[in-house]
């Protein structure tokens, strides 16, 4: 299995942005194409987002743009004044084994929280415009590599 941490305020909800859903659809096709391009791949919610939202919600959210509820596994934990990296490498260490887990990518419009991650596993969107078909498409790409290649579980 391969996951993709991620974020939702600049990711799937473009910053300044007032669409009529929560999420830009714009962005939810990016990320349909995403999860339909490399099928063994899971979400795990690390936006602040994970605090407010049940997986429940985000699961009712997303349905409404395409994206069934088995694509959502978990959320990271929320470590009080640490870095999302921190919080990534926590639940790699924690839950990575029990999923399966393989390789992963992190896709964030603050990659600053993101450090001590691999940089190659690492994808930022633009916060004001969200996901692109660019982005998605390196991301698809490298989630699409082979298990040996990606950003292995350490």
């Amino acid at each position: 299995m391969k996951i993709l941490f991620l974020d939702v305020d600049g990711v799937l909800a473009p910053v300044g942005s007032d669409h009529q859903y929560i999420f830009a659809p714009e962005c939810m096709e990016q990320l349909k194409r995403i999860l339909s391009g490399v099928p063994d791949t899971r979400i795990v919610v690390s936006s602040s987002w994970r605090e407010g939202f049940s997986l429940f919600h985000f699961g009712w959210l997303w349905r409404q743009h395409g994206i069934g509820p088995d694509w959502v596994i978990d959320n990271t934990p929320v470590l009080d004044g640490q870095p999302r990296s921190e919080e990534i490498k926590a639940w790699l260490r924690d839950s990575g084994a029990r999923y399966g887990v393989d390789s992963y990518a992190v896709l964030d419009d603050e990659p600053e929280w993101l450090e001590g991650l691999p940089a190659e596993a690492v994808f930022a969107c633009e916060g004001e415009v969200g996901l692109t078909e660019e982005c998605a498409g390196r991301v698809k790409d490298y989630l699409d590599r082979p298990d040996d290649q990606g950003a292995v579980i350490r």
